[in-house]
């Protein structure tokens, strides 16, 4: 059994943010499995892998492959984060990403993120590279890690890899249209009975972020994965985040998860 720790972090403030328990994100899968091809990825990706909206966005074909994998200890897909990768996914001056999931990779344009990024804190930009408006990662371990796809994910990772090829080799749409589409499966899946809507935008209150936290608890629900390993796996900073996920689950839902993860693997 885990060690118990307190942790100093409280979770997300906001709803949108806020990970999914077991039962709504299997509906929410189920509904992602039924779904068109990009639908699928932009649900499946965030939960498998616990990549940031950003990271996904900006994905390209030559960063998703397979080889072995220590810690699953199987040949295993992953998704490579590049340290510096020139944007060319926005739509122009307006950055209004692209709804209807279109290849605006010929715009030669960068996505609003980053056309407004911040290079302070990352040092392994040269000064050149500081200066255009390019995806880089929020952390420096974004960049000495792969993303593991969880075991039993190769087929959503292959979807991810064959959209990217069939669009110039790149992720064909942005930050705002993979949460709509998120929103858009969510709703699939009546999780409008878990999450609340936006009273001004009508917006369900679910993003790619609190697919990317739930990912996160259930790393911390597997009890071989200490917070320690958690924090790796999900790059972040300090321990105070892989604390949280792991006390989000006890001992009878980490069974359950076990019983969940069998479900969507093969």
């Amino acid at each position: 059994m885990k060690e118990r720790q307190t942790p100093d972090y409280d979770g997300p403030n906001e709803e949108k943010y806020k990970p999914l328990d077991r039962k709504p994100t299997e509906r929410l899968i189920e509904a992602a499995m039924e779904a068109d091809p990009l639908d699928e990825v932009c649900v499946r990706v965030p939960l498998s892998t616990g990549l940031r909206v950003g990271e996904l966005a900006h994905t390209k074909a030559k960063y998703v492959d397979q080889e072995w994998s220590d810690e699953y200890e199987s040949v295993t897909w992953y998704v490579r984060i590049p340290g510096f990768e020139p944007c060319v996914g926005g739509s122009g001056p307006t950055g209004q990403g692209n709804e209807n999931g279109g290849n605006l990779h010929q715009t030669g344009q960068p996505c609003s993120q980053c056309r407004n990024r911040t290079v302070e804190g990352k040092d392994w930009l040269s000064d050149k590279q500081k200066q255009q408006p390019a995806f880089s990662p929020k952390s420096k371990n974004s960049i000495e890690k792969y993303q593991w796809f969880l075991p039993g994910r190769s087929g959503v990772a292959k979807i991810l890899k064959s959209i990217c090829e069939a669009n110039g080799g790149q992720f064909p749409i942005m930050h705002g249209s993979i949460n709509r589409r998120i929103r858009r499966v969510a709703r699939d899946a009546g999780l409008d009975d878990t999450r609340s809507e936006d009273p001004d935008s009508g917006k369900l209150n679910i993003t790619a972020h609190a697919l990317r936290h739930t990912y996160g608890c259930k790393l911390g629900a597997q009890s071989e994965f200490n917070p320690t390993q958690v924090m790796t796996y999900m790059r972040h900073g300090n321990l105070d985040m892989a604390i949280w996920y792991s006390s989000q689950w006890g001992e009878r839902r980490r069974r359950a998860m076990t019983e969940f993860e069998d479900k969507f693997s093969g």
